[in-house]
């Protein structure tokens, strides 16, 4: 009976944490990475409902808004600071149609 030594043992477990461990960092990393894209993303729809003329009810999180009119126009400037430090801006300017 021919089988596998000790040390050929020992190493095919090695290798096999090391992957293993490499492979759970990799996944970690991929879903910080999407629940980071996924705020953003809410973010942004948060910054586009608030630089409407008629802004959708406050959110819980930072919002400033700021309007000003010039010339039969009004540009709006929405600034919102999310979650992990993630800050977004958006200005609009809403012009009647003549």
């Amino acid at each position: 009976m021919r089988g596998f030594s000790l040390p050929e043992t020992l190493l095919a477990l090695l290798l096999l944490a090391i992957v293993t461990s490499g492979l759970a960092n990799w996944q970690r990393a991929l879903v910080h990475g999407l629940r980071v894209q996924s705020q953003a993303l809410q973010l942004w729809r948060m910054l586009e409902q608030q630089s409407d003329i008629a802004p959708v009810q406050q959110v819980p999180r930072q919002i400033t808004r700021s309007e000003t009119s010039q010339g039969g126009c009004v540009s709006i400037t929405v600034t919102l600071t999310g979650l992990e430090g993630l800050r977004g801006q958006l200005h609009r300017l809403h012009c009647p149609l003549k």
